[in-house]
């Protein structure tokens, strides 16, 4: 199995799985999330495709999609979405229905949306009928 990442902790954590290869991207490096984001990041995706991308977004609104407050980390998203076969979305349920000025997807190539207990049942029945599998995390 093959793991591409940007994210620090991700390749620190998989790293330890003999069974996985990890590649990382570089490019800036944002000290609150330890995840690199920009234009260098966005070139090497360029040449790859992936078959699933798990990304943990700040503001997810099923109407509007996955929306950033920075046009840079918006850009990366935009990116790995490109190449993805499959979007999955982790977003806490506070944060659902609500959006920053960068659109970075919209909500059409997203399948599942992963979030907590604390997702309102019309929220639920939204992302269903919107073709999103909610899974509730423990």
């Amino acid at each position: 199995m093959k793991l591409l990442t940007n994210g620090v902790n991700v390749a620190k954590k998989v790293a330890e799985i003999e069974s996985i290869e990890v590649t990382f991207i570089g490019g800036k490096l944002c000290p609150k999330t330890m995840g690199f984001y920009g234009y260098q990041a966005e070139n090497q995706l360029k040449n790859y495709r992936l078959d699933k991308s798990i990304l943990a977004v700040d503001k997810f609104d099923f109407e509007v999609g996955i929306t950033e407050k920075h046009a840079d980390r918006a850009g990366l998203i935009q990116s790995v979405c490109k190449n993805s076969n499959e979007i999955v979305v982790i977003c806490k349920s506070v944060n659902l229905g609500k959006s920053h000025c960068y659109i970075a997807q919209d909500s059409k190539k997203i399948s599942i949306l992963i979030t907590d207990k604390d997702i309102k049942r019309e929220q639920i029945d939204a992302l269903t009928a919107f073709g999103i599998k909610v899974i509730i995390a423990k």
